[in-house]
């Protein structure tokens, strides 16, 4: 009865780290999506290279 309620208890844990893994794999994916659009979207500006970078708005997230 003891080793149900442990083996219960380990799969529980195995469970959630995967779960937790594949939250941050998305996350990942999502900031490297955002980065990629933003990178796109400062290449089309015209003036994008002429702008001092501590006068440029910051990006909001």
């Amino acid at each position: 009865m003891e080793e149900s309620r442990e083996f219960l208890a380990l799969r529980r844990a195995q469970e959630q780290a995967a779960a937790a893994c594949a939250v941050s794999e998305e996350e990942r994916i999502l900031r490297r999506e955002l980065a990629d659009y933003y990178a796109q979207r400062l290449a089309q500006m015209p003036n994008a290279a002429q702008i001092p970078e501590e006068s440029a708005p910051a990006p909001h997230f």
